[in-house]
């Protein structure tokens, strides 16, 4: 989109009643200033002057300056008076900081969200687990009487000794939980809690760097509108205040001498500046050669309007890119879901009720032998009837996702037109803009 800036260049105010012409030569530095301060004379309190108002600045001395209002020499506090670089160097450096800000909390997000995925899959895990024990096996020894005719007689498994008695080797299997049900449980909550807590934190990193993205473009916006404000000065330090105004009440009534002279339509673009003895109200150009009265509230000024537009516009994209970004979180828990019920499911095929675990290159305590020739390797047995709850579980929770996943690309797409109409509703009015500066000259001249 073309990048509007006001230039509205006129040589004489066009108010019936006479003509303000700038100096033919500038009386000093212009300055604006940016805080409400009085002006003085003879050491004299005269006035206070809001902040926005320009001056000529002719000499500055020990905290205090010499100025020109209104073509009368004045004294007032320099603190609150910033030159157009001063302003400049401003923005330039709250820009820099805004960036730097900006990417912190780009890098935040990102590790916020790797973490998330992290902690999801082990929710999963957790489930995955809990189907799962261990049966180890155990050797038990015990030592009985045997009958005097069987003395002597030596069996597999079995030795006879002095007292009569015989022992007798047993293996066993044990089984243990891989992990507990009330485990299981409490780590679920604990990585839900987890969860949570790093779902808020996002939420709160996407709150501030919207915070950051409107602090960058009201900071250009501001810079833009204040250069406009010099030009204007230099060019007519009595009438700089003038400027495009757009109408937004809806059949607006403009007065003269408190009778109503004519009605303006939503939407029209016309020149106006601020009333100096009545806050609430505007004096309006709507024509070349007339001047009348409006309510402020009826009334918007261009870069005010600029302002709370672009605003909208950039909330808009944030959403859309924070909507876009859960979209791709979602299609990543969809994801996860299905590569941990196809893994399930595969073991549910091919290991049937268990799956043998070997012991590794340590010695058995069994049998003596190590790795794939020991006979007593402990045995990793699947709960089939678990195992199935959980993938017709998983695979109602992959159908809500999917539906979920719907509805984003939808919000998507409507926050897509939203945006498309945000930026041809900017594009009508500066050609409103345009149209009203291309025949407001020609009025003038009494066409």
């Amino acid at each position: 989109m073309r990048q509007h800036i006001l230039s509205i260049c006129f040589c004489t105010c066009l108010i019936p009643g006479g003509a303000h012409t700038a100096p033919a030569a500038l009386p000093g530095k212009p300055v604006l200033l940016v805080q409400v301060a009085s002006i003085y004379k003879d050491r004299k309190l005269v006035q206070s002057l809001p902040s926005g108002t320009m001056l000529w600045r002719l000499e500055s001395r020990r905290g205090w300056a010499t100025v020109l209002y209104l073509r009368q020499r004045y004294d007032i506090r320099d603190k609150g008076l910033r030159s157009l670089r001063d302003l400049r160097r401003a923005a330039e450096l709250a820009k820099v900081q805004l960036e730097n800000r900006l990417q912190e909390i780009d890098a935040a997000m990102a590790r916020n969200i790797e973490r998330q995925h992290a902690v999801q899959h082990g929710i999963l895990q957790v489930q995955v687990d809990h189907t799962r024990r261990f049966a180890v096996p155990v050797e038990t020894r015990r030592r009985v009487r045997v009958q005097p005719e069987q003395s002597g007689v030596t069996r597999l498994g079995r030795g006879e000794g002095k007292d009569g008695k015989q022992g007798t080797t047993s293996v066993q299997l044990h089984y243990i939980d891989k992990i507990t049900t009330n485990d299981m449980k409490r780590k679920r909550r604990e990585l839900t809690r987890q969860l949570e807590a790093l779902q808020a934190s996002l939420a709160e990193q996407r709150r501030q760097r919207r915070q950051v993205l409107t602090g960058l473009q009201a900071g250009v916006l501001t810079l833009q509108h204040q250069e406009q404000r010099f030009k204007r000065f230099a060019q007519n330090d009595i009438d700089y205040e003038r400027d495009l105004y757009m109408v937004v009440g809806e059949d607006t009534k403009v007065y003269r001498q408190r009778a109503v002279v004519g009605r303006l339509a939503h939407g029209r673009i016309v020149l106006a500046r601020p009333n100096p003895k009545f806050d609430d109200w505007l004096h309006v150009q709507a024509d070349a050669d007339a001047v009348v009265d409006g309510h402020r509230k009826n009334f918007i000024s261009f870069p005010t309007w600029e302002k709370a537009h672009k605003t909208e516009r950039l909330a808009g994209e944030a959403t859309m890119r924070e909507t876009e970004q859960e979209l791709l979180m979602l299609a990543h828990r969809y994801e996860s879901y299905g590569e941990m019920s196809l893994q399930l499911d595969i073991e549910l095929d091919t290991y049937g009720k268990y799956s043998v675990v070997h012991g590794g290159d340590s010695a058995c305590t069994i049998c003596g032998l190590g790795g794939a020739e020991c006979r007593h390797n402990v045995i990793e047995l699947l709960d089939r009837a678990h195992a199935r709850r959980i993938l017709k579980d998983w695979e109602k929770i992959r159908e809500d996702l999917h539906e979920e996943m719907r509805r984003q690309r939808q919000a998507v797409g409507a926050l897509g037109e939203k945006l498309v109409n945000l930026k041809h509703d900017f594009e009508e009015v500066l050609e409103k803009q345009d149209d009203f500066l291309a025949h407001y000259p020609r009025r003038a001249d009494g066409r």
